[in-house]
């Protein structure tokens, strides 16, 4: 219950914090969603509207997804969303490997047979999307399945990470789709990685999970725009 009694300036700030945290993960589920298109100006006009506020807390929720990476702020042009460049997703998927093949080999030590079936549960959801061709259920599926297995044993700092990076590159994703040849082996590779984490096998897990994930960056990132850096060495 709020203090009546407390000076307006120990109330207001925490009020514009919640609008503030409101409005950030409304526009950036707008961008992941595809409403807000790379390199897209955002009006300021536009979203008084879209988000029924005024324009200072929308500046604000700006200004923290400028520090997220979602949007750029330029100089006397305002907001656009951040385009999709290649040397810009590899650096997502180096952090991804760098953090979630050993992340999933810890899960996979103590995972327990419940925690097997739930992946089956998942595996088999994307596995129907695959069939179905739901590009919407395949990229949900498969994010689940991820997050799935990192929650066994979570890292919680690193899931935030994580998920954070994994929603640009689902909004990529969403964009540039998977090819045919990459959504029937990524069904074999989930289900072994399953496999390995029924044994408890950390090892094997650690080494699949790397291999899947650079898999994804050998498909994906050669089709994206932009220049990249010469990542021969791995």
């Amino acid at each position: 219950m709020t203090d009546a009694s407390a000076p307006a300036s120990r109330i207001v700030p925490f009020m514009q914090a919640t609008t503030y945290q409101r409005l950030r993960e409304a526009i950036r589920a707008d961008i992941v969603a595809g409403t807000f298109a790379p390199s897209e100006h955002l009006k300021m006009a536009a979203l008084v509207q879209r988000y029924g506020t005024s324009p200072a807390p929308i500046r604000e929720a700006l200004g923290q997804l400028e520090g997220e990476g979602w949007i750029e702020i330029l100089p006397n042009r305002g907001a656009r969303v951040r385009s999709i460049e290649r040397a810009f997703i590899r650096e997502l998927f180096e952090i991804r490997l760098a953090l979630e093949p050993p992340l999933a080999g810890y899960s996979a030590a103590v995972a327990t047979a419940r925690d097997i079936d739930a992946l089956w549960a998942i595996h088999k959801d994307y596995a129907a999307a695959i069939r179905q061709g739901n590009s919407a259920a395949i990229s949900a599926t498969n994010g689940a399945f991820h997050t799935s297995i990192l929650s066994i044993r979570p890292n919680r700092s690193a899931l935030v990470l994580l998920d954070q990076h994994n929603a640009f590159v689902g909004a990529t994703r969403r964009r540039f789709g998977f090819p045919d040849h990459r959504l029937a082996a990524m069904v074999p590779e989930h289900e072994a990685i399953i496999e390995a984490c029924a044994r408890n096998d950390a090892t094997v897990v650690r080494r699949l999970m790397r291999a899947h994930i650079q898999r994804s960056i050998d498909e994906l990132i050669p089709r994206l725009p932009g220049s990249d850096p010469d990542h021969s060495e791995r």
